[in-house]
């Protein structure tokens, strides 16, 4: 819709430009870019343990919801899964024709697809994949981003940036995005 009403999309954009960053970035955002800010000083026992942990609560969601993933960990006792490589020997990789062929089952089954952003891989190895992704997801992602780039002062909210990838959304060789301070310059 907003590709079809471009000024719109501009008047918008601006208007979200003028918030300030810890509005404009979002409560999730901000959880999880602390949360990488305070995890970078633990100990890599800490790191591991955090990890295993993460896993457990992963696994459990995912036998709960995931008919595909509940057949596949039924072999495993979640609760007393003691290291990562307990889990790599017992749980075998999901392939890529594996996921493809069994993405209904793989869905979970406690989020709406209307509450989700659908994705794709870059389709590099001949067929991309399908997926959804929650905003927590894009958020999480988004503030790892940030946190690796503020290792060379880069301030989310603040610091401008230009992209260069693919096409422009709006066919011109450059878009203005004035709600994250960037410019996205097609490559072609």
């Amino acid at each position: 819709w907003l590709k079809r009403h471009p000024s719109i999309r501009k008047t918008a954009g601006r208007l979200m430009a003028a918030l300030p960053p810890s509005v404009k970035m979002g409560k999730q955002f901000w959880y999880w870019y602390s949360f990488y800010q305070q995890s970078e000083s633990w100990s890599p026992q800490r790191m591991r343990e955090h990890q295993l942990e993460s896993l457990r609560s992963l696994l459990r969601r995912l036998s709960d919801h995931s008919f595909f993933y509940r057949e596949r960990l039924s072999c495993v006792d979640i609760e007393h899964l003691d290291n990562l490589d307990d889990y790599a020997h017992l749980v075998s990789t999901t392939s890529r024709s594996e996921f493809a062929d069994n993405y209904a089952k793989i869905l979970s089954d406690d989020y709406t697809s209307h509450s989700l952003s659908r994705s794709q891989t870059s389709g590099t190895t001949g067929k991309a994949l399908q997926f959804y992704h929650t905003t927590e997801d894009q958020a999480r992602e988004w503030a790892a981003i940030c946190h690796q780039w503020s290792r060379v002062g880069y301030q989310p909210g603040k610091s401008r940036r230009v992209e260069f990838r693919g096409l422009t959304s709006s066919g011109s060789l450059v878009d203005y995005y004035p709600e994250r301070n960037m410019i996205r310059c097609s490559i072609l």
